[in-house]
């Protein structure tokens, strides 16, 4: 698992993000949970998470699973990054209890495909 850190530089992070290895029928996935911090304004924490996502490692899956409160801002920001390394982007939607695919290239899935929460298997 790979956690981006509760505290930068002395202080309360401002993003927070990890990632853990899952099974989407029987396909290797990256889940990744994200989260506010510390209260701030929204360039501040925008900057600090492009800076933890850049730092994230091994990744070109085709499948990146999203799940935490973002705001509209902060979902851009992830999804962008994301679509450059996964064929597929999909968040978590609350109301459905799965995951809706809203990027998606060179890969089987589509956007608006739903990924129930109870195929996602942690490694």
């Amino acid at each position: 698992m790979i956690t981006g850190s509760s505290t930068t530089k002395g202080r309360l992070a401002l993003f927070n993000i990890s990632r853990k290895g899952v099974s989407v029928k029987g396909n290797t996935a990256d889940l990744f949970t994200v989260g506010f911090g510390a209260q701030a304004k929204t360039d501040a924490i925008l900057h600090e998470a492009k800076k933890k996502l850049e730092a994230l490692t091994d990744i070109d899956l085709g499948l990146a699973l999203i799940k935490g409160p973002t705001s509209p801002t902060i979902a851009m920001l992830i999804a962008n990054f994301f679509v450059h390394h996964y064929g597929a982007t999909a968040y978590f939607e609350q109301t459905l209890d799965a995951y809706v695919v809203v990027l998606a290239h060179g890969s089987d899935r589509k956007v608006g495909d739903l990924i129930p929460a109870s195929d996602v298997i942690t490694l």
